[in-house]
């Protein structure tokens, strides 16, 4: 990414990792570590950066070895309770294939996400508006 992104983005979300289950987990990690320094330079020092341990926690200790203290990003593990039917380990009422969250999972794995997000960026000096209802016990960092 060259330059700033215009405009700039109040707040960046990196979903990324089950394509990744098959790769070294040190050339994930050396992904990780590569991009977000490159995503903070197209966006403001403070702007959050939130980057998602992989619903199904592909990779999870390799993206989480990535993510480096930086005051504005933040990782997001949803934990293990969150990756039963999307582990990968075949058709589930959660997913048809493993890996594929179905709509339903979907809206319940967003939710918890976005009430992540709300937890974190509500201890800062940024704030949103609006009305959301969530539930869930993910962690951040």
């Amino acid at each position: 990414m060259a330059g700033k992104f215009s405009p700039v983005p109040d707040y960046v979300v990196v979903n990324h990792g089950t394509n990744d289950r098959l790769t070294a987990d040190g050339s994930v990690t050396t992904a990780v570590t590569s991009i977000v320094p490159s995503i903070r330079a197209a966006v403001n020092t403070n702007t959050p950066i939130f980057v998602i341990v992989p619903f199904g926690q592909f990779k999870a200790s390799a993206i989480i070895a990535g993510v480096t203290a930086d005051a504005s990003t933040h990782l997001l593990n949803l934990g293990a309770s969150f990756a039963n039917g999307i582990d990968g380990n075949g058709t589930s009422p959660e997913a048809s294939d493993g890996f594929h969250p179905f709509t339903a999972t979907d809206a319940r794995l967003g939710a918890e996400v976005a009430r992540l997000i709300l937890a974190t960026i509500s201890q800062g000096s940024v704030t949103i508006s609006g009305r959301i209802s969530i539930a869930g016990n993910g962690t951040i960092r």
